[in-house]
């Protein structure tokens, strides 16, 4: 909040760990908010022998915060910039080119972006969505808690159930 960034953004961790400190990919990203080791580092973080700040919650928080922020100071756009957290700026820079658009929506429908970058941020919006009304979707239970349990299986399951719904209707939702 402190950033200026919208506080709904902290879903980008539900989907990136499950909110897990021990959670770890295949890219070597690790924590919460899934830092590799360059990013981390660039934003504050300290990763040595001894430390993984990665885990840390609140400086890896403020290190997202910080790195969500200069991606939509770049980008101009929230949805874009959560697609640059996922797949890298580089990677939405050269989308932006090939596609000649600034529209994430846009981008996502065209081949300059994986597949896993097409559903990360529907998968965030429906995080959100599921969140505040979820007797809307028949779940009756804070969403966030059982999320934190599920993780990667309800972000695989998440995926599936809703990218149809966001992907027909982009213009009505919005992350803050």
């Amino acid at each position: 909040r402190e950033l200026g960034i919208p506080t709904d953004l902290y879903y980008l961790a539900l989907i990136e760990s499950g909110f897990s400190p021990q959670a770890y990919s295949v890219a070597r990203a690790a924590g919460p908010w899934q830092f590799i080791a360059s990013t981390g580092r660039r934003y504050g973080l300290r990763i040595d022998w001894w430390a993984d700040e990665r885990r840390d919650y609140e400086k890896s928080t403020h290190a997202a915060a910080s790195y969500l922020k200069d991606l939509y100071a770049r980008y101009n756009d929230w949805y874009l910039a959560m697609a640059a957290y996922n797949a890298g700026e580089g990677k939405i820079d050269r989308a932006i080119r090939g596609a000649r658009t600034r529209d994430y929506w846009g981008i996502a429908r065209t081949r300059y972006i994986r597949a896993e970058t097409k559903y990360y941020v529907p998968a965030i919006l429906a995080s959100i969505l599921i969140d505040k009304s979820p007797q809307d979707y028949g779940l009756f239970a804070l969403f966030s808690v059982i999320a934190m349990f599920v993780g990667n299986l309800f972000r695989l399951e998440l995926n599936v159930a809703l990218k149809r719904e966001f992907a027909e209707r982009p213009e009505g939702i919005a992350p803050y």
